[in-house]
């Protein structure tokens, strides 16, 4: 092999290389819908219904942050609810991680912003029974069920987002 050949290989298979590694580039999501939340009993129906967690609710918060303990999770986003904040809170403060907040309803702008800011990332997004599915969707996932149940607190949504296809796994916890 002469010199001119090798001079010409040498970038040819750098191409290569970084071309692999930008299909390898991957996007990990775990959904998780709040634990479960205190029953609402104020009377003043001039307050916003925003239960914290029950007892049980803060149990599940912090086996979620066991679960994820050795997941590098690097960006959280949660709706400012009180008990979707305490279902993520402790693996936030454990990951010393600050949440993001997003409105359940406004998700694609939440989305869009992963979209600019955190490809490659893991990422755990907290939501509501109504929002999760349809996120799991516009993901490019299957969703793994037509609607989540009233009182069906204990799923987390794990998605694998390549760049042409969505790997979708439902962890029962």
């Amino acid at each position: 092999m002469n010199k001119a050949t090798i001079l010409l290989t040498i970038p040819a298979i750098l191409c290569l290389f970084c071309a692999c590694a930008e299909e390898r580039k991957e996007t990990e999501f775990y959904l998780v819908r709040h634990a479960e939340k205190e029953v609402w009993t104020n009377p003043d129906t001039t307050v916003t219904y925003n239960p914290g967690l029950s007892e049980e609710g803060i149990a599940r918060a912090d086996k979620f942050k066991e679960l994820m303990a050795d997941k590098e999770v690097e960006v959280i986003y949660s709706t400012e609810y009180d008990r979707n904040m305490g279902t993520v809170l402790p693996l936030a403060e454990y990951a010393g991680i600050e949440i993001k907040n997003y409105h359940w309803y406004e998700w694609q702008d939440m989305l869009d912003e992963i979209e600019r800011e955190h490809l490659g990332a893991t990422i755990v997004i907290c939501g509501h029974g109504d929002n999760l599915l349809p996120i799991v969707s516009a993901l490019g996932g299957t969703p793994p069920q037509d609607s989540l149940g009233d009182h069906e607190y204990d799923k987390i949504f794990h998605l694998i987002k390549k760049r042409d296809s969505t790997y979708t796994q439902t962890i029962v916890f």
